[in-house]
């Protein structure tokens, strides 16, 4: 079944904002934003067969791409989520380099389109999906946000892996430290 098209819909890294009208064919007309901030305009057909023309601003110019080009690259929609298919970090974030040094590419993301943002801050998922780097689904807070969070939504596994050298079985986190601190301040 083909995805339909309407105004709020995600296709890659473009968000349909609006008809603007149609072309000489008769098909409608959709005025997208792309992740790095700039407009397209597409028909409904190149929308959902994986469009991958760029705003003029993500035009890829060579080996030098720029950061919006490089995350638009690994991206897959058209889902709310947008799912990061490149390089993945031991937890399943997708990692992309910056500056030399890699990073999260949900960090990237918000710090490309948040750059006076508080870096010391982690940027949380509100979806819970780590492969989403759709910027509507990520917030900035404290390591306390995000575990209060986590332990809000349930998803605390139980504690430290087997073998951690910092807890006792998986029912370390029972015995104290930060994440049991949190869980008691959620429970107030």
């Amino acid at each position: 079944m083909k995805p339909s098209v309407s105004i709020g819909s995600v296709f890659s890294s473009l968000s349909v904002e609006a008809r603007a009208g149609s072309n000489a064919e008769g098909r409608a007309v959709w005025m997208c934003r792309c992740i790095c901030g700039g407009t397209v305009d597409a028909t409904s057909k190149q929308l959902t067969k994986t469009f991958r023309t760029a705003c003029p601003n993500c035009q890829d110019s060579g080996s030098k791409s720029t950061l919006q080009v490089r995350l638009k690259k690994y991206v897959v929609g058209p889902t709310g989520c947008w799912n990061w298919t490149g390089k993945q970090n031991e937890h399943g974030y997708g990692a992309i380099q910056v500056e030399g040094k890699y990073t999260r590419a949900h960090r990237a993301m918000f710090f490309m389109l948040n750059p006076d943002a508080d870096k010391s801050l982690v940027v949380m998922h509100t979806c819970d999906n780590p492969q989403c780097i759709n910027p509507t689904h990520l917030t900035l807070g404290t390591q306390k946000d995000n575990m209060m969070d986590m332990h809000k939504k349930g998803r605390f596994k139980g504690g430290a892996p087997k073998g951690n050298k910092n807890a006792v079985g998986n029912e370390g986190w029972k015995k104290g430290g930060i994440t049991a601190k949190y869980a008691q301040e959620n429970l107030k």
